[in-house]
Protein backbone atom coordinates (compact mmCIF):
# COMPACT_ATOMS: atom_id res chain seq x y z
CA UNK A 1 0.00 0.00 0.00
CA UNK A 2 2.77 2.42 0.97
CA UNK A 3 4.54 1.60 -2.29
CA UNK A 4 1.39 2.41 -4.29
CA UNK A 5 1.01 5.77 -2.49
CA UNK A 6 4.66 6.60 -3.14
CA UNK A 7 4.32 5.68 -6.82
CA UNK A 8 1.17 7.82 -7.08
CA UNK A 9 2.96 10.85 -5.59
CA UNK A 10 5.93 10.36 -7.92
CA UNK A 11 3.58 10.07 -10.90
CA UNK A 12 1.77 13.28 -9.95
CA UNK A 13 5.06 15.15 -9.56
CA UNK A 14 6.26 13.81 -12.90
CA UNK A 15 3.05 14.87 -14.61
CA UNK A 16 3.28 18.35 -13.08
CA UNK A 17 6.84 18.68 -14.28
CA UNK A 18 5.84 17.59 -17.78
CA UNK A 19 2.83 19.92 -17.80
CA UNK A 20 4.80 23.04 -16.86
CA UNK A 21 4.59 25.47 -19.80
CA UNK A 22 7.62 26.31 -21.91
CA UNK A 23 8.13 29.69 -23.64
CA UNK A 24 5.50 29.91 -26.35
CA UNK A 25 5.64 31.29 -29.89
CA UNK A 26 3.32 34.18 -30.77
CA UNK A 27 1.13 34.10 -33.91
CA UNK A 28 2.84 35.36 -37.08
CA UNK A 29 0.52 38.35 -37.51
CA UNK A 30 -1.11 40.44 -34.78
CA UNK A 31 -2.87 43.80 -34.82
CA UNK A 32 -4.30 45.51 -31.77
CA UNK A 33 -4.28 48.33 -29.26
CA UNK A 34 -1.48 49.21 -26.87
CA UNK A 35 -1.03 51.50 -23.90
CA UNK A 36 2.38 52.32 -22.46
CA UNK A 37 3.88 54.24 -19.56
CA UNK A 38 7.50 54.99 -18.72
CA UNK A 39 9.45 56.55 -15.87
CA UNK A 40 7.12 55.05 -13.27
CA UNK A 41 4.06 56.48 -15.00
CA UNK A 42 5.34 60.02 -15.62
CA UNK A 43 4.76 59.58 -19.36
CA UNK A 44 1.75 57.78 -20.82
CA UNK A 45 0.77 56.86 -24.39
CA UNK A 46 -1.87 54.81 -26.17
CA UNK A 47 -2.28 53.73 -29.75
CA UNK A 48 -2.20 50.78 -32.13
CA UNK A 49 0.39 48.26 -33.22
CA UNK A 50 0.93 45.75 -36.03
CA UNK A 51 3.29 42.79 -35.67
CA UNK A 52 4.85 40.60 -38.38
CA UNK A 53 6.39 37.53 -36.76
CA UNK A 54 7.74 36.12 -40.01
CA UNK A 55 9.55 39.33 -40.89
CA UNK A 56 10.32 40.09 -37.23
CA UNK A 57 9.06 43.67 -37.41
CA UNK A 58 6.57 45.82 -35.53
CA UNK A 59 4.90 49.18 -36.16
CA UNK A 60 3.75 51.41 -33.31
CA UNK A 61 1.50 54.45 -33.77
CA UNK A 62 0.67 56.23 -30.56
CA UNK A 63 -0.40 59.46 -28.89
CA UNK A 64 1.69 60.48 -25.88
CA UNK A 65 0.61 62.69 -23.01
CA UNK A 66 2.94 64.59 -20.69
CA UNK A 67 2.33 67.75 -18.66
CA UNK A 68 -1.02 68.39 -20.43
CA UNK A 69 0.54 68.20 -23.91
CA UNK A 70 0.15 65.47 -26.54
CA UNK A 71 2.07 64.44 -29.64
CA UNK A 72 1.87 61.67 -32.24
CA UNK A 73 4.59 59.06 -32.73
CA UNK A 74 5.08 56.57 -35.57
CA UNK A 75 7.78 53.97 -35.03
CA UNK A 76 8.82 51.08 -37.30
CA UNK A 77 11.25 48.44 -36.02
CA UNK A 78 12.79 45.67 -38.13
CA UNK A 79 14.60 43.24 -35.83
CA UNK A 80 16.03 41.13 -38.67
CA UNK A 81 17.59 44.10 -40.45
CA UNK A 82 18.41 45.80 -37.12
CA UNK A 83 16.84 49.06 -38.22
CA UNK A 84 14.55 51.53 -36.44
CA UNK A 85 12.64 54.35 -38.17
CA UNK A 86 11.17 57.32 -36.33
CA UNK A 87 8.62 58.68 -38.81
CA UNK A 88 7.29 62.25 -38.75
CA UNK A 89 4.44 62.60 -41.24
CA UNK A 90 3.83 66.28 -40.49
CA UNK A 91 7.32 67.33 -41.59
CA UNK A 92 7.80 64.42 -44.03
CA UNK A 93 11.05 63.51 -42.27
CA UNK A 94 12.50 60.30 -40.94
CA UNK A 95 15.23 59.27 -38.52
CA UNK A 96 16.97 55.95 -39.11
CA UNK A 97 18.88 54.24 -36.29
CA UNK A 98 20.69 50.95 -35.76
CA UNK A 99 18.57 48.63 -33.64
CA UNK A 100 20.48 46.22 -31.40
CA UNK A 101 18.27 44.19 -29.12
CA UNK A 102 17.64 40.66 -27.92
CA UNK A 103 14.24 41.58 -26.52
CA UNK A 104 10.90 42.89 -27.74
CA UNK A 105 7.49 42.50 -26.07
CA UNK A 106 5.75 40.57 -28.85
CA UNK A 107 7.41 37.27 -27.97
CA UNK A 108 8.54 35.30 -24.92
CA UNK A 109 12.36 35.01 -24.90
CA UNK A 110 13.37 31.32 -24.99
CA UNK A 111 15.42 31.66 -21.78
CA UNK A 112 12.50 33.09 -19.77
CA UNK A 113 11.58 31.41 -16.48
CA UNK A 114 8.01 30.25 -15.87
CA UNK A 115 6.55 32.20 -12.92
CA UNK A 116 3.12 30.62 -12.63
CA UNK A 117 -0.38 30.61 -14.13
CA UNK A 118 -3.38 32.73 -13.26
CA UNK A 119 -6.90 33.57 -14.41
CA UNK A 120 -7.43 37.17 -15.48
CA UNK A 121 -11.08 37.89 -14.83
CA UNK A 122 -13.35 35.37 -13.16
CA UNK A 123 -14.14 31.66 -13.28
CA UNK A 124 -17.60 32.24 -11.79
CA UNK A 125 -19.27 32.68 -15.19
CA UNK A 126 -18.59 30.94 -18.53
CA UNK A 127 -15.91 32.67 -20.63
CA UNK A 128 -15.39 35.18 -17.82
CA UNK A 129 -11.65 34.68 -17.52
CA UNK A 130 -8.47 34.20 -19.53
CA UNK A 131 -5.78 31.70 -18.53
CA UNK A 132 -2.38 33.40 -18.61
CA UNK A 133 1.24 32.40 -18.05
CA UNK A 134 3.70 34.66 -16.25
CA UNK A 135 7.34 34.77 -17.32
CA UNK A 136 10.36 36.50 -15.79
CA UNK A 137 13.88 37.11 -17.00
CA UNK A 138 16.72 39.53 -17.47
CA UNK A 139 17.80 41.70 -20.41
CA UNK A 140 21.53 41.50 -19.75
CA UNK A 141 22.71 44.15 -22.22
CA UNK A 142 20.79 46.89 -20.40
CA UNK A 143 20.73 45.26 -16.93
CA UNK A 144 16.93 45.20 -16.90
CA UNK A 145 14.44 42.71 -15.47
CA UNK A 146 11.07 41.86 -16.98
CA UNK A 147 7.75 40.24 -16.15
CA UNK A 148 5.65 39.09 -19.12
CA UNK A 149 2.02 38.02 -19.03
CA UNK A 150 0.98 36.01 -22.12
CA UNK A 151 -2.21 34.09 -22.79
CA UNK A 152 -1.90 30.32 -22.40
CA UNK A 153 -3.88 29.78 -25.59
CA UNK A 154 -2.65 31.53 -28.75
CA UNK A 155 0.35 33.06 -26.90
CA UNK A 156 -0.76 36.68 -27.12
CA UNK A 157 1.01 39.43 -25.13
CA UNK A 158 -1.22 40.97 -22.44
CA UNK A 159 1.04 42.82 -20.01
CA UNK A 160 4.75 43.63 -20.07
CA UNK A 161 6.66 45.16 -17.13
CA UNK A 162 10.33 46.11 -17.48
CA UNK A 163 12.50 47.60 -14.75
CA UNK A 164 15.79 49.42 -15.34
CA UNK A 165 17.49 50.45 -12.06
CA UNK A 166 18.23 54.07 -13.03
CA UNK A 167 15.02 54.66 -15.02
CA UNK A 168 12.22 52.92 -13.15
CA UNK A 169 9.40 50.90 -14.70
CA UNK A 170 8.16 50.70 -18.27
CA UNK A 171 4.70 49.12 -18.57
CA UNK A 172 2.80 47.97 -21.66
CA UNK A 173 -0.72 46.60 -21.98
CA UNK A 174 -2.11 44.98 -25.14
CA UNK A 175 -5.81 44.71 -25.99
CA UNK A 176 -8.37 44.19 -28.81
CA UNK A 177 -5.94 41.90 -30.62
CA UNK A 178 -6.78 40.15 -33.88
CA UNK A 179 -4.67 37.56 -35.68
CA UNK A 180 -4.18 39.42 -38.94
CA UNK A 181 -2.58 42.48 -40.49
CA UNK A 182 -5.04 44.32 -42.74
CA UNK A 183 -2.37 46.33 -44.57
CA UNK A 184 1.06 44.62 -44.95
CA UNK A 185 2.46 47.90 -46.31
CA UNK A 186 2.55 49.02 -42.67
CA UNK A 187 5.99 47.38 -42.59
CA UNK A 188 7.33 49.36 -45.54
CA UNK A 189 8.91 52.72 -44.64
CA UNK A 190 7.29 55.75 -46.35
CA UNK A 191 8.91 57.03 -49.53
CA UNK A 192 10.56 59.93 -47.70
CA UNK A 193 12.40 57.40 -45.49
CA UNK A 194 13.82 55.29 -48.33
CA UNK A 195 17.12 57.14 -48.86
CA UNK A 196 17.71 58.27 -45.29
CA UNK A 197 21.13 57.31 -43.91
CA UNK A 198 21.52 55.82 -40.45
CA UNK A 199 22.42 58.33 -37.78
CA UNK A 200 26.04 58.21 -36.64
CA UNK A 201 25.13 57.44 -33.05
CA UNK A 202 25.38 54.49 -30.75
CA UNK A 203 22.95 51.66 -31.51
CA UNK A 204 19.66 51.63 -29.61
CA UNK A 205 17.73 48.78 -28.00
CA UNK A 206 13.96 48.36 -27.94
CA UNK A 207 13.39 49.67 -24.41
CA UNK A 208 15.45 52.82 -24.81
CA UNK A 209 13.83 53.43 -28.20
CA UNK A 210 10.39 53.34 -26.57
CA UNK A 211 11.53 55.56 -23.70
CA UNK A 212 13.06 58.10 -26.08
CA UNK A 213 9.80 58.72 -27.95
CA UNK A 214 7.27 58.57 -25.13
Amino acid sequence: MKLLVLLSICSCLALKGCAQPTPCVSPPWITGGISMSTKDGAKISSGIFAYDGWGQQVRFKSFEAEHNTTHFTDLLMNFKQKVLYEIDHASQTCKKKTLETSFHPMQVPPNSLFFGQAIMGTTSVPAGGVLVNNWVGEITEIQANYLLVFSEYTCLPITVLIHIPDQGWTAMSFFNQVLTVVDPSEFIPPAFCQNVASEETDSIDFIRAIQSII
